[in-house]
């Protein structure tokens, strides 16, 4: 499946969170993430996530360490690992997931 940005519905999830989940299948799902300075993400779900920065600067911490990331710079949490991201700045982040986050799968792709 091919990820056409332009084509990626453009979804508000949370305040100050804006995604487009660019292409995915069952076993991998690519996602384009904006945060809002001043967003708090807490989360924690199955998937193994990879985040990589691509402008920007936010604070992750995860597993009792807090890092301070720009673009450039990327974290992986494991499955099950919570998480708090924090945006210092507006963001703009590339999210990995394995497997693909079928909760975050576009209505018009659900059979």
């Amino acid at each position: 499946m091919f990820g056409i940005r332009d084509e990626a519905i453009e979804e508000y999830p949370l305040p100050g969170v804006t995604r487009r989940i660019l292409t995915y299948n069952k076993y991998l799902m690519v996602m384009e993430g904006h945060l809002a300075k001043g967003t708090v993400v807490d989360h924690a779900h199955p998937h193994t996530q990879i985040t990589y920065v691509v402008s920007g600067e936010m604070e992750v911490t995860a597993e009792g360490e807090k890092r301070h990331l720009k673009a450039g710079d990327c974290v992986v949490a494991e499955p099950n690992v919570h998480h708090l991201v924090v945006a210092l700045t507006d963001v703009v982040l590339i999210d990995t997931f394995n497997p693909c986050r079928e909760d975050y799968i576009p209505e018009r792709d659900k059979k």
